[in-house]
Order: C-alpha cells, then structure tokens, then sequence
C-alpha cells in the first residue's frame, strides 16, 4: 500500500500494532482516527513525517501515566490542520503537543471540564512562542457544575422571553432616542431586542440549535438595515450599553453560524462604526451632552469601546478603550474606586454603584480575553471595588469618605455627606463574573463577595427597567467554582 495517502481508522488497537516498522504506511497525508492515547498521538507524529491533516475523535486518559514522553517529541514540519474533539489532558499536554507543530494553520480543540484550557494567556503565549503559521483556531472549552443552582438557572434562562424561540422582535427602529425629557420608545425596543439577540446566541451555543442563531441574526439584520441615529441626552449610554449587547451576541454569530452572510456582517460592523460608536465614544461636550463620559457614561463608554474593538478587530479602538480606563477626567479607575472599595456614586444610590463594578467587570473580562490582565490594575482596585459594595449591601459597616464623588455630582444630588442606602440590599447580577476571576482562577480572598453569592445566587437578568445594563445571568455564564 505504498501509495496510500488517506487512512481513516475506528479501531482501538495499539497503534504500534497498526503503524509499525514493518508496515509502509510512511506516505500518509491525511489521518482520522477515533480513539487515541497521548503517548501514541505523538507516535504517530513520529511516524508518519509527511501527515498534513490529523483527526482525532478522543484522546483517551484512562491508561495514563507519569512517564516522561519528552524523548517521543518530534518535529511534525508538515502537519497543518489538527482536529482533536475530546482532549482531556491539563493545558501542559497540549502545549507540548503543539510545540511539536510549528507549521500548524488550523486548529481545532475541544475539552469539557477542563479548567486549565480557560487561561486566554497561556494561549497567547504558547501561539505568539510557539504557533507563527496559525491563521484558525476553533476551540470549545466547557464546564458543567451539576449541581441544583446552575441546573435551575439553566431552566430558568430557557424559559426567559428573551431566550425564547417566540420572542418578537420589538423593532427595528430608525431612530433611537435615549433622554430625560422625551419619549424612549425606540431605546426600549433597541435595549431588548440586544438582550434577546445575546441570550439567543447563548441558546444556540448550549443547544446548537440553528433556530435560535437564525432569530439572533434576524434581530442583528433587522436593525442594521433600518436603525440611522442614536440621540437624545442620554444617547451614551443607549448605544453603549445595548451596543455592548450587540457586539457580544455578534461575536458568537459571526464564528459559529454560517447564516449570517459576510454582506450582512460587512453592514453591521458599518453600524457599529457609524451609528454607535460615536455616541458611546464621546468625551467633548455637546449642547445636546453637555457632561459626557463621567461616572457611569464613562465606564459603560469604556467596555462598549472595548467591545466594538474586538468585534471589529481594531487593535486602535481597543486601546483607546483600555487607556480610557486609566486616564479618562472623570471615569477612570481610580477616580472610580478609591483605595478602600468606596465608588465614586456609592453616596447616590446602590443601584448606580453596582452598574459602574459591573461596567468595569465586563471591560475586564473582556480583555482578559484578549490575554491582558486588567483585574489586577492598581493591586486589584476592582476587587476592593466590590468588596466594599458587597459589604455595606450584606448590611454591614464600611468606611465612607465624603470627599470621593464623582465629576460633577451637582448634577445628580451630590456631592454626598454619607452612603447612600438607596436601593442598599438590591442586587444587581453582576457578581459571579469578578469571583469567578478572582477567587476560581486567582484564588484572592473575596469574603463579602462570595457571602452575597451564597445568599442570592442563583442570580438573573437585569432589572427590567434596565434590561442592558450589564451582562446579568453571570451564575449561569461564569461560574467557575464547582462547589458554590
């Protein structure tokens, strides 16, 4: 058989039975096979020098041992397409698979509860060392807590309206007004519809039922063929905090659901450009914003900014977002928290406290994401950010300082004597997401925190009066942490 070149194999023999010095199987290009140990995957590696596409239904573990494997390592020159559905090593293991691959162009990988697969650095860093050639790399990294919290908080987001396949779409519409004084008609068909077209793609991503990628695309459509302004006095945060709804739900679209055509994509990142982004950008005073990007139009400026650069793959409006966070006037970081946990609206109310943590905890994620650790900014200020609120919201006492507010404070009753306790004790889902980074993966200490997640978890959607405001559903979308 000496010029065979494709070999597909359902057999779990040795592989050493099946490629071994006596057989002339050395020309094989393509492989599948549906069963493989780690030490035979690099075996065949080893042994067959020209293999261009590789295949793997399962890498089993169950035989595994401590035996060093690092003298079976080879240099797999040709390899440059490996798929592997199931692999159940730790992070290390793959790594020195990959290394083994330095023309490799397409990966795809799949582990399921399997923790160490979750850092996005150590990824970047085993890609930007190791991995020059790869243009595609899908990945699915799942986890699942079976335990009665995540069980009926899954039940319960199915059945949501905005994750339903009945959802009716509420626009589009051609102009969205967000302010004080006028009707919000169009805000609140563009504040829903976002959520719907996000809580549908996660459908789609838990069930891989099409039904709910095709209802997610046809809101994404639907808008982008009809919306034209957003305005008003509040237009900041209208097209920041739906269009961060928006982006997220496109992400998950534009790369898992072919049925969003490239054309459609093309009009919608034009809309994010043209339509939303300014608005969520603006730092310049306007007769129609006289007060832009402070306090919580800053910091739901900074992830909506954030998000668009990652959607649009704009390394420039990306940064800008990330530099917004450290140097904006008045929706910086530390002008946001100071050292002790305090924010710069815990004297206004409770509600608005918890919106900026949340604001900062999605812009975090997100670049975290990205491979960049932002959480642990000014000695983990985020951190001290939610403790504090956690705190005071649990009914403790925290110490408060009535010479931290934020910018212009006149404008919404401040500045303020002493905390608020307006809305203290009303939680927003904004939680799970910060204890998820830095009690699951960095193992920081958050007591106040994880109290309130014992006390109240499972958590939801926004409130419906602001149903975009921030990632929400976070018990279900972040939690790490089996025993919780």
């Amino acid at each position: 058989m000496p010029q065979l070149s494709s070999v597909y194999l359902e057999s779990q023999s040795p592989m050493n039975e099946i490629f071994s010095p006596t057989n002339v199987y050395l020309p094989i290009t393509n492989l599948t096979t549906q069963y493989l140990e780690f030490s035979e995957l690099l075996q065949i590696l080893h042994d067959l020098p020209l293999l261009n596409c590789l295949n793997v239904g399962y890498i089993n573990s169950e035989y595994d041992s401590d035996e060093d494997l690092s003298n079976q390592l080879c240099n797999a020159v040709h390899l440059r397409k490996l798929n592997i559905n199931e692999f159940p090593y730790s992070f290390e293991k793959i790594k020195m698979l990959l290394q083994c691959t330095p023309n490799l162009a397409h990966l795809a990988l799949s582990a399921h509860n399997n923790l160490s697969m979750f850092d996005a650095h150590q990824w970047e860093d085993l890609i930007v060392s190791s991995l020059h050639n790869l243009n595609a790399f899908k990945f699915s990294f799942t986890t699942t807590n079976a335990n009665k919290n995540i069980m009926s908080k899954l039940k319960q987001f199915r059945t949501d309206s905005h994750s339903s396949l009945s959802y009716s779409i509420q626009g589009p519409d051609t102009i969205v007004t967000r302010d004080r004084k006028m009707s919000n008609a169009g805000n609140n068909h563009l504040a829903h519809d976002s959520v719907a077209a996000l809580q549908l793609a996660l459908m789609y991503s838990i069930t891989s039922n099409v039904s709910y990628a095709a209802l997610a695309t046809r809101i994404l459509v639907s808008w982008t063929n009809t919306l034209a302004i957003i305005n008003g006095s509040d237009a900041q945060l209208a097209a920041a905090l739906s269009g961060t709804q928006l982006v997220n739900a496109a992400e998950i679209i534009r790369y898992t659901y072919p049925g969003w055509s490239s054309e459609d994509i093309f009009k919608f990142e034009n809309m994010i450009v043209n339509i939303f982004y300014p608005p969520a950008s603006q730092t310049t005073p306007t007769p129609e914003q006289q007060y832009p990007f402070e306090a919580n139009w800053g910091t739901s400026g900074e992830k909506a900014i954030i998000a668009f650069g990652i959607f649009l793959n704009n390394r420039t409006m990306y940064q800008y977002g990330k530099s917004l966070i450290n140097s904006s006037k008045c929706a910086n970081l530390t002008g946001t928290i100071n050292p002790e946990g305090q924010a710069s609206e815990s004297g206004r109310d409770q509600a608005h406290t918890q919106l900026g943590l949340g604001n900062l905890g999605e812009a975090f994620q997100m670049a975290w994401n990205q491979g960049e650790d932002l959480f642990s900014l000014v000695d983990n200020r985020l951190l001290a950010g939610f403790e504090y609120t956690a705190k005071y919201n649990l009914g403790y006492t925290v110490p408060y300082n009535e010479s931290f507010y934020r910018c212009d404070a006149f404008l919404v009753g401040g500045p303020w004597p002493i905390i608020s306790n307006t809305t203290r004790g009303m939680w927003r889902p904004i939680w799970e997401l910060p204890y998820a980074h830095y009690g699951s993966i960095k193992g920081l200490s958050m007591p106040f925190t994880l109290q309130q997640i014992k006390r109240n978890s499972p958590d939801g959607p926004n409130p419906a009066s602001a149903i975009a405001d921030n990632a929400a559903w976070e018990t279900l979308r972040f939690r790490l942490d089996p025993a919780l």
